[in-house]
């Protein structure tokens, strides 16, 4: 049922490399001893407990992630190129293995309930309360939101590194690779058109489920680039008729919003962890798919460069505290506080009596 992936060949290769063979082979046996049951009886039961019309996120959906990991990684030869260890990949593989399971619970704040079944799994001769935590939190900062209600759940972790075992683990470089690899692992693997097309998937549900069928990624570090080619099936009596399915213009908004999701989760993960510097381009490709065959009818390169000119107006568009309007009022508001304090300080040493002056008043010279 598991094939081993590329990216657990090098963790086993490394632990045993930087730890020993006897310690590296325990560790990653723990990884090992974690995803055997999860593969066998939890993962595949997700689509039972969890909201109907999920799309995939079984077993495939873990391997998935993981090959996506290993892909941005893009370590050759067994010698990493960056400063990752098998530690922190043994980190990066356990956290990628939990980081969808607490959907069985339930869609909301499933990212919160992965420690039971990970209880569940590990033994307590094996338990590792460090370890758990730094798991845990990992997991929760693949997606959601901070006690605050911010979206910046990679901050929560902290600066610098944890360890697992007395190793030094890198986690939010780690949380980055996890999350940006999630958000890659989208594809037809994740659906079925028989499911599409027979089963009763609830309406809000379908058009995860096209857009899943519709899109194909892949990963060229090579060339700076993911790449993003959506076939968008587009039947003759387009527009479709209202028959509880997504129209061809639902999905094509909805790809949009996808797209400037995973532009913004690239820029994102990028900032946390320079494992992922050579991602500078997301490259997106739209084709009709009908009986004619696929026609590209769009493609467009988003980049992270800013090219200098005298056009300054847009600042504020994305740092609203930056307008001139709300400089201007702040510098204002300082002002006038310091204006105030002035006048406050003036009024209050004015009204005092110098302690001798009183003194030499009422008690004469001494």
């Amino acid at each position: 049922m598991w094939d081993e992936k590329p990216i657990e060949k090098l963790t086993r290769k490394l632990l045993a490399k930087e730890c020993g063979p006897i310690e590296g082979g325990y560790v990653f046996s723990l990884y090992e001893g974690a995803r055997n049951p999860l593969v066998k009886d939890v993962l595949d039961e997700i689509k039972a407990y969890a909201e109907k019309g999920l799309t995939d996120h079984s077993y495939k959906h873990v391997g998935n992630v993981l090959d996506k990991a290993w892909q941005l990684l893009n370590i050759k030869d067994c010698t990493p190129h960056i400063s990752i260890t098998g530690m922190d990949l043994y980190c990066l593989l356990m956290s990628i293995l939990f980081h969808d399971v607490g959907n069985i619970f339930g869609r909301d704040d499933h990212q919160k309930n992965c420690i039971q079944i990970y209880d569940h799994v590990r033994s307590e001769a094996d338990s590792d309360n460090n370890e758990r935590h730094i798991i845990q939190s990992i997991v929760k900062a693949h997606c959601g939101k901070t006690p605050d209600g911010s979206y910046d759940t990679i901050q929560e972790l902290g600066i610098g590194s944890e360890q697992i075992k007395g190793h030094p683990v890198h986690v939010c470089d780690i949380a980055a690779i996890v999350r940006f690899a999630d958000e890659l692992a989208e594809g037809p693997q994740r659906t079925s058109s028989f499911a599409s097309e027979h089963m009763n998937i609830p309406d809000p549900s379908k058009i995860y489920h096209k857009y899943a069928n519709s899109v194909h990624v892949s990963i060229h570090p090579e060339t700076n680039r993911i790449v993003l080619k959506y076939y968008i099936d587009c039947p003759e009596n387009y527009p479709l008729e209202d028959n509880g399915n997504p129209t061809v213009d639902e999905l094509i908004s909805f790809i949009l919003m996808r797209v400037e999701k995973l532009n913004q989760e690239r820029q994102y993960a990028r900032y946390y962890t320079e494992w992922l510097d050579p991602y500078k381009k997301l490259e997106v490709s739209l084709f009709l798919n009908n009986s004619q065959g696929a026609i590209s009818f769009t493609s467009e390169t988003i980049t992270d460069i800013v090219v200098p000119s005298k056009e300054t107006k847009t600042l504020s568009k994305y740092k609203p505290d930056l307008s001139k309007d709300k400089i201007m009022k702040k510098l204002h508001q300082v002002l006038k506080d310091q204006e105030k304090g002035q006048n406050d300080s003036t009024s209050k040493s004015s009204s005092k009596v110098p302690s001798t002056w009183w003194k030499r008043l009422f008690c004469g010279p001494h």
